[in-house]
């Protein structure tokens, strides 16, 4: 006579299970992306003196405005590989936490993504891309497209 009561309980469960499975999107849930828009302004920065070779290192440093009144600075180094490439490195200072970026830039590209390699605060654990579109030689406009 137990066997009902033991059935029903094990139906209850599974439909239990079977609506935390859909109400959190299983085992692998969709990434929840979210994305920040930036105006770089530089504010600082030094170019090598004379011929610029590989290995040639410029650093950087910009005022950042973005959404909702995010306010911050970066400081970055990039490093010459060839004569049109660098491998860039840079740690967002923000009014809402930081983000670290990598990526290899090239001459003449605009909007070609990056990596976002971290992030602390708001963006702890952040991961995504960067798009840097050039406005003019002091100002760029960055996307920010994280997911989590």
């Amino acid at each position: 006579m137990r066997r009902p009561a033991i059935l029903a309980t094990i139906v209850v469960a599974a439909i239990a299970l079977a609506g935390t499975i859909v109400t959190t999107g299983g085992a692998n849930p969709l990434p929840h992306t979210r994305t920040i828009h930036l105006t770089l302004v530089q504010s600082g920065g030094f170019d090598s003196a004379g011929v610029l070779r590989p290995g040639s290192v410029h650093a950087f440093t910009d005022t950042i405005t973005g959404d909702n009144g995010i306010k911050g600075h970066d400081v970055g180094l990039c490093t010459l590989i060839t004569r049109t490439e660098l491998l860039c490195h840079s740690q967002v200072v923000l009014t809402t936490g930081q983000l670290s970026f990598q990526g290899i830039l090239h001459q003449d590209d605009h909007n070609t993504p990056r990596s976002i390699i971290g992030g602390t605060g708001a963006y702890g654990g952040a991961r995504g891309t960067v798009r840097i579109t050039d406005v003019n030689p002091t100002t760029a406009k960055v996307t920010v497209n994280l997911v989590r």
